[in-house]
């Protein structure tokens, strides 16, 4: 009974604790010295920002395991995310991430979820992930490139032949690797991979 005691006011206290973080990161409160320092980085520019300025930014590019997907095409994007979440899920085995984004030009969800469906509660053994369709403004897609190919020689058509390719982002985070019917045709590495990234996020 104590046991269960003591993770329970573990867990309301981190709990209260990230409530806190969200207001002080989005100026909701402020913290003197804290967001003092970060708007006298910021003193040059023309409105003064509240909260901690690209924090979930800076969060993300500094953590050892999740750094490895953040990608310079993806800060602008990344400058928006507000913050992140992490909760149990009434389903047994299940849990989700949420990435909550301010208002911006690159897509129209404001929340980004991703759930995991684990084989064993107590082991990290990921059975299949689920992840967010984002509808990308015109002409904002992180995860698509377009290609520019000159036409063959001899080819009547001389003008270049644009194509859309798939590319690396951190956005592609959502878009986790689909599961094989043959289990010997698993990317092991890739899916390893993907529930690495799910469990250090939920440090956050």
């Amino acid at each position: 009974m104590k046991i269960k005691t003591a993770i329970w006011s573990a867990r309301e206290e981190m709990r209260i604790l990230k409530i806190c973080r969200y207001e002080i990161v989005n100026g909701v409160t402020e913290v003197e010295g804290v967001t003092k320092a970060c708007k006298d980085q910021e003193e040059d520019k023309a409105t003064e920002e509240k909260g901690v300025p690209e924090f979930w930014l800076n969060a993300l590019k500094t953590n050892e395991v999740l750094s490895d997907i953040v990608l310079e095409r993806d800060e602008e994007a990344l400058k928006y995310l507000k913050d992140i979440k992490w909760c149990r899920m009434d389903e047994p085995k299940c849990f989700k991430l949420e990435f909550f984004f301010n208002t911006n030009p690159y897509f129209k969800s404001s929340i980004l979820t991703k759930i995991y469906h684990m084989i064993d509660e107590d082991e990290p053994i990921l059975e299949r992930a689920v992840g967010t369709v984002i509808e990308w403004l015109p002409g904002k897609c992180l995860t698509q490139k377009l290609m520019k190919k000159k036409p063959k020689k001899g080819s009547k058509n001389a003008k270049p032949i644009t194509k859309t390719e798939s590319c690396e982002s951190f956005i592609n985070f959502f878009s986790p690797p689909e599961v094989p019917d043959d289990e010997n045709d698993l990317d092991e590495e890739t899916y390893l991979g993907d529930s690495d990234l799910g469990r250090e996020s939920n440090g956050f």
